[in-house]
């Protein structure tokens, strides 16, 4: 993870960090990545680097997690948006997640780590830290969705709720934007989120 220095650093010069590494992924693939092209292309010497990050791998493994914390960031605003109504915040956040996944320098960075196998990959993700971040973050919905809509009541029944509604809005948001192509109708993918949403709100099984 980056140094307390990098944390403390301004905002544009953080942002400037992040731009000119995120070309530099989009560019090549990990093993080619060149820091002398990313401080070049951030203002800033190859010294300072090595005061904020380990190596190339520890910058790309911070760029994903900025990237999913981000994403945190739309759920929770999403259940705020729609005033606890967990469904109707899956249902906006689909939305805000299209918007969120077709800018530029997130769709061009996204799709180059897929092609890498690098969002699942040992090298970027720690299971132990997947696990605590999404108990926190079922949490924080158990505390914040409105539970009278619920059948769930338990952190670990909410963290799976959490778990399998997310994946549905990103399974149909990364074929949207990574497989049909940017700029194409979502209306597709919509229909696709709303039939795995409906199945999760109902049940699959006949009672």
């Amino acid at each position: 993870m980056p140094s307390k220095r990098f944390f403390k650093l301004p905002e544009e010069k953080k942002e400037s960090i992040r731009k000119a590494a995120i070309e530099e992924f989009c560019r090549v693939p990990l093993e080619s990545v060149s820091i002398n092209m990313i401080v070049k292309n951030a203002g800033i010497s190859r010294g300072s680097f090595y005061t904020y990050f380990d190596d190339k791998r520890d910058l790309l493994k911070y760029l994903l997690d900025d990237s999913r914390k981000k994403e945190d960031e739309l759920i929770r605003y999403s259940i705020k948006k729609a005033d606890g109504d967990y469904f109707k915040a899956c249902d906006l956040l689909f939305d805000l997640y299209v918007k969120y996944f077709t800018e530029e320098d997130i769709f061009r960075f996204i799709k180059a780590m897929m092609d890498q196998g690098l969002l699942s990959s040992p090298l970027t993700t720690d299971d132990r830290e997947y696990i605590k971040n999404l108990d926190e973050l079922g949490e924080w919905v158990r505390e914040n969705a409105d539970r009278s809509k619920l059948k769930v009541k338990s952190l670990r029944e909410f963290s799976s709720l959490v778990l399998l509604t997310m994946a549905a809005v990103m399974a149909t948001v990364v074929g949207y934007c990574f497989l049909v192509g940017k700029g194409e109708d979502p209306g597709i993918a919509r229909a696709s989120y709303e039939n795995m949403i409906r199945l999760i709100r109902e049940g699959a099984e006949k009672r």
